[in-house]
């Protein structure tokens, strides 16, 4: 990881509207060299519009970006930076069909020719793609042109780059390799990394650090092991695994009264009276499935394997959602009714 005293990109107040529309706003926090960062929220928080701000895309309505002591904001409509210091690739990455992979990676970059071909081939070598610079873009498979659109940014040594959906396009089993292989190489380059995402398990294996966005604000800006352990609201408990709100009462005693019996608060919360409402966290390995019918009764709703542990989503009797775990041999239906219990008599606890 990269010291405080390294440069850094510093995002301060920021905001952005459409009309009366608020897409942005009061978003705040800071990236360092040689560390990548995501972004993680649903589609329409206002991730990509971030992007496109950073990169001088687009004029906040109020706050400033600084990259070091430099204030990088486009104001007032002026015209982005001549030699602006982000890059960004986009999801459907743009490259130009009827250029060949030298000239799509050239594209933008102002040099004698002997120098712009010698960048161009070192770049691709970087990448692994060294012998492709004759082939067009159809004639790649998808990874390999996912790679030609990074190196048309990097050949242009930016100082930010900004990664929106990156790999969404890729099939499952090849994302995961190429995205370490590829933000490995921009830790190294000392490049600012920022990656958009709505894809919960790609942000937090990818990313150092993790901001969770909702309705145009930063919930929480973390490591993906505080956002998976310490989630500091229910919005993104919700967001950052196969977590469960439920409604709770809490007695003064820390004790929470619910659903499903009464659960011990885990973390400091004060109350100064009985019964007052509060949310409860819920994880996956916090329930279970049982066969036993003396436990509370619950109707499925779907379920998944994942990491060779078969999840349920259940429906409670004052319809609540849960998830909970249950062995392989446990095969239930949608529809199908069954019965859950706790098996962690602790969890989180969050006031209204």
């Amino acid at each position: 990881m990269v010291t405080t005293s390294q440069i850094h990109l510093s995002v301060e107040d920021l905001s952005y509207s459409i009309g009366n529309e608020k897409i942005l706003n009061d978003i705040n926090f800071k990236l360092y060299a040689g560390e990548v960062s995501c972004l993680l929220g649903p589609s329409g928080c206002g991730k990509t519009t971030l992007l496109k701000l950073i990169a001088g895309l687009l004029c906040p309505d109020q706050g400033q970006i600084y990259l070091g002591e430099q204030n990088i904001t486009r104001v007032n409509g002026n015209l982005r930076l001549n030699k602006h210091p982000a890059m960004m690739v986009f999801q459907d990455l743009g490259l130009f069909p009827h250029m060949k992979v030298a000239e799509n990676v050239a594209y933008g970059l102002n040099l004698k020719s002997g120098k712009r071909r010698q960048r161009v081939e070192n770049i691709l070598a970087q990448l692994d793609l060294k012998g492709y610079s004759a082939r067009y873009p159809h004639e790649l498979s998808g990874g390999q042109q996912q790679r030609i659109a990074l190196a048309r940014a990097l050949v242009l040594e930016p100082q930010i780059l900004l990664l929106d959906e990156p790999f969404a396009n890729l099939d499952t089993a090849l994302r995961q390799p190429l995205a370490e292989e590829i933000l490995q190489l921009l830790r190294e380059r000392g490049i600012i990394t920022l990656l958009v995402t709505h894809d919960r398990e790609d942000a937090l294996s990818l990313g150092d650090y993790v901001g969770v966005m909702g309705n145009g604000e930063i919930l929480q800006w973390d490591t993906p092991q505080n956002l998976l352990y310490h989630p500091a609201l229910p919005e993104v408990a919700r967001f950052t695994g196969h977590n469960s709100i439920i409604k709770g009462n809490l007695l003064s005693n820390g004790k929470v009264e619910t659903v499903l019996g009464l659960i011990q608060a885990r973390n400091d919360i004060q109350t100064t009276v009985g019964n007052t409402p509060v949310e409860v966290l819920l994880r996956c390995s916090d329930a279970q499935i049982t066969r036993s019918n003396a436990r509370h009764a619950a109707k499925v709703i779907y379920r998944s394997l994942e990491a060779e542990q078969l999840i349920y989503a259940l429906k409670l009797e004052n319809d609540e959602h849960i998830f909970a775990l249950a062995s392989q041999q446990l095969n239930l239906q949608v529809g199908d009714t069954t019965h859950v219990e706790l098996v962690n008599p602790s969890a989180t606890v969050y006031n209204l």
